[in-house]
């Protein structure tokens, strides 16, 4: 392709039409940076165009244009202007190498040395900020700038802020040996509070947490109006685990600045680390005051079950389960043994279990689940039933139904799927992270990969999940399946309305009370979070559901819901305030 490109040019060099030259070598170049053929030609355009004229600056100038005109200023001598536009023009396509164009230009004798280096870094840090926010494309280009930045130092060696640049550069590149001696050497040519704050956070990427403190420590002292550095330490000391000594920091900030967002906020969290309960509910009323800052929302969610991490079920179905060790099940079978009617057989054995109240039909599973292989079944009855019903759907008219039920025993009502791969998909998502983020990415993943008629497949593996890794319980692991398989079917498909992404959504949010309840509404706050499309909807369903919810926690899904609607997007900040008082009261019975 870049022959074409390359006859195309060289065509209308020949004829003088500079610009369709213009053009062919900027597409050309945009494909192969490196052909040196198109290169030379771009050389010899450059003396003869007007580049203002056939490569004016403006909003809408293309990638492949900005690069060429940094290409002909610097061939025609103005290296400033194409060394700053090229760093520019760059990143905006970080999987053309049009950097390196930058290094060969430094090469030349004494071209680094009439650059003007202030300038330069200026246009430099903003490129350097963009490429932190970038994904693993643009970070390909920090090795790139490190030997630009490199060949400078060596032309500029007392330069206050190169070594330091550098270093950052080469932490991004993964050269971190190198970045921590450029960023020592930047600190002892020049011992300042910038100085200082770039060593700390090279060290601190490095994992060296003690000399990171230290060098956080010393840029303090250069500027002791800052509450930076102490913020960088308490930061470090909290990601490192080291909870009361954070909380320290945190607190001593506090007292120098009593309303500082970020302090305010972490020591709400490492206070709930600590064992503080209520303080998890004073880091959602934070949130909830200034929704808008990052920090607060961040460890909102990170404290939040169900978002940061999965909680452990509480029904004493569970507890029931977690008690059937092998010896627990061999006396089991012996006395329903015992107990068999004369004449029945041991294919009848039965365990009866008697409840205060009917919980969550995946309980029940996890429970029955406990006495496989002993050709024992479990029998479940319940004293009472609040109401509503928990077992009945909370509509008449869903469209898939996971559980039915014969008095208290709940089996599930869809047949195991027939989806071996699937199946595969879902059990590796559900055996990584536990947190929201990541199930809701996976999710997204293999929805958009499936076509609605898997659906239903996707809901049958929430009632027979595939077999559990080795060493994780099933109570652990049938939620995490669960909440995999709620967020695929969240992405599957396009468009809202009549699709069987929301039909099975609702089904779920509005079905019979249990896990798979807590697993769709919050598949539904990562849709609203990544996409507003049925968002209120969604919204709606969650708190129609949370209305008659019982409040008892063993029995319904009262906790995970409120949890769910306060952290709906959707939510309105009053409508988070009324949902506080039902969540702590929620984790007050947990408690007991």
């Amino acid at each position: 392709m870049s022959e074409d490109f390359r006859a195309q040019a060289e065509a209308a060099l020949a004829a003088g039409d500079a610009a369709q030259a213009a053009e062919a070598l900027g597409r050309g170049l945009w494909q192969q940076p490196d052909d040196a053929a198109l290169c030379a030609l771009a050389d010899r355009l450059a003396p003869q165009a007007d580049i203002d004229q056939l490569l004016p600056m403006g909003l809408g100038m293309k990638v492949h244009a900005g690069a060429l005109r940094a290409r002909l200023l610097a061939a025609q001598g103005q290296l400033d202007e194409a060394t700053q536009l090229l760093l520019q023009v760059a990143p905006v396509d970080p999987q053309v190498a049009y950097l390196p164009w930058a290094l060969a230009w430094l090469e030349a004798p004494g071209a680094a040395e009439r650059l003007d280096v202030d300038a330069l870094l200026s246009t430099l840090a903003g490129v350097q900020a963009s490429l932190e926010q970038g994904g693993p494309a643009r970070a390909s280009q920090w090795g790139h700038i490190a030997a630009l930045l490199k060949r400078l130092l060596a032309a500029h060696p007392v330069h206050p802020h190169l070594s330091s640049m550098l270093a950052l550069s080469l932490r991004n590149a993964g050269e971190h040996a190198e970045a921590v001696r450029f960023a020592e050497a930047a600190y002892a040519a020049d011992p300042s509070f910038f100085t200082a704050v770039a060593l700390a956070g090279t060290l601190r990427v490095v994992g060296d947490l003690d000399a990171a403190v230290d060098a956080y420590e010393r840029a303090q002292r250069h500027a002791p109006e800052q509450p930076g550095p102490s913020l960088d330490i308490a930061d470090l000391l909290t990601e490192a685990g080291r909870h009361r000594a954070a909380l320290d920091r945190y607190t001593a900030i506090l007292g120098r600045h009593p309303d500082h967002p970020w302090a305010t906020a972490s020591s709400h969290y490492l206070r709930f680390q600590l064992g503080e309960r209520s303080a998890r509910i004073d880091l959602l009323r934070d949130w909830i005051a200034q929704p808008g800052h990052p920090r607060a929302r961040q460890l909102a969610r990170l404290s939040s079950p169900w978002v940061g991490y999965l909680p452990e079920p509480w029904e004493a179905l569970v507890s029931y389960a977690q008690r059937m060790t092998p010896q627990e099940v061999a006396s089991l079978r012996n006395q329903a043994l015992a107990q068999l009617p004369p004449g029945a057989t041991p294919e009848a054995l039965q365990h009866s279990l008697s409840m205060a109240r009917p919980e969550a039909p995946s309980a029940q599973l996890v429970a029955r689940r406990a006495l496989d292989g002993s050709g024992v079944s479990l029998r479940v009855s319940v004293e009472g039933v609040p109401q509503p019903d928990p077992r009945a759907p909370r509509a008449a008219d869903l469209r898939w139904t996971l559980w039915s039920f014969d008095g208290a025993d709940a089996t599930p009502a869809l047949p195991p799927p027939d989806a071996p791969d699937l199946e595969g998909l879902v059990a590796d998502i559900a055996a990584r992270q536990d947190d929201l983020d990541f199930a809701a990415h996976a999710g997204r993943w293999l929805g958009s990969r499936c076509a609605p008629s898997v659906i239903g497949a996707l809901l049958a593996l929430m009632v027979h999940p595939p077999p559990a890794p080795e060493g994780m319980p099933l109570w652990s692991w049938l939620p995490r399946v669960q909440r995999a398989c709620a967020c695929a079917i969240a992405a599957v498909g396009e468009g809202w309305e009549g699709s069987a992404r929301r039909e099975a959504l609702r089904a779920l949010i509005l079905g019979t009370s249990d896990w798979t309840v807590a697993a769709g509404a919050w598949a539904a706050v990562a849709l609203a979070e990544h996409d507003e499309t049925g968002a209120i909807e969604t919204l709606d369903w969650i708190l129609t559901r949370l209305r008659d919810e019982p409040i008892d926690v063993f029995c319904g899904q009262t906790y995970p819901l409120a949890l769910a609607a306060l952290l709906h997007p959707a939510m309105s900040a009053e409508g988070r305030r009324s949902l506080l008082g039902l969540i702590e009261r929620a984790e007050s019975l947990l408690a007991r």
